[in-house]
């Protein structure tokens, strides 16, 4: 028996869907350059020609799953509040972090994204702005604005945004690799790191 209209839409999206979660992994494994179509299309078993029935070049590809990795963190992050003291901004943030890396193929997109911070790759863009979300100078200006509050302990800002965004890429990290969740680091031991802590005499 033929298959409707219907069904053959949903074979379709359900094949870009598993050609975009291939690209996602082997982008943030690998970094763009590395990854081949034939990368992609081994991973879901697929000849090679079948690419381009969805997308015209691996730079769409690249330009497709940084798009939605853009509207995905920017709906999750919505719910926070911007109103109030940087260290609970942060707290917040972290909040937000756990519970994305919770689940597999959130982990590739923050990986992916924060790797983009090191990798001097020459890159689609994803808009006509720069498609890395700029989560390095976000957590920078907390941090400062934590330690002009007094909340965050004096210190080096860039350094501490060094710690502070090293520690969000190893859990994004763990997150891809590791099977046991139970052993994530508490919210708190992140946020003792940072928190201003009694002055010494």
């Amino acid at each position: 028996m033929p298959r409707t209209k219907e069904q053959c839409q949903k074979i379709k999206e359900r094949r870009k869907e598993a050609i975009k979660a291939a690209g996602l992994r082997l982008f943030a494994i690998n970094g763009y350059k590395s990854v081949t179509i034939d990368d992609v299309m081994d991973e879901v078993n697929s000849a090679h020609s079948l690419f381009y029935h969805y997308y015209s070049s691996k730079e769409e590809l690249f330009r497709d799953i940084m798009h939605g990795i853009e509207n995905h963190l920017q709906s999750v992050f919505e719910g926070i509040s911007f109103d109030k003291k940087a260290i609970l901004i942060i707290e917040d943030l972290i909040d937000k972090l756990y519970e994305l890396l919770s689940k597999k193929q959130s982990a590739y997109e923050v990986y992916l994204l924060l790797t983009l911070h090191y990798r001097f790759e020459d890159l689609p863009q994803a808009r006509e702005t720069d498609h890395k979300i700029a989560v390095w100078n976000y957590l920078y200006k907390m941090i400062e604005k934590g330690q002009e509050e007094g909340d965050i302990s004096k210190g080096n800002i860039g350094e501490y945004t060094v710690a502070l965004f090293s520690i969000i890429l190893g859990l994004a990290y763990k997150g891809m690799f590791d099977k046991d969740k139970d052993l994530s680091p508490d919210k708190s031991i992140i946020m003792n790191l940072i928190l201003k802590g009694k002055e010494t005499e």
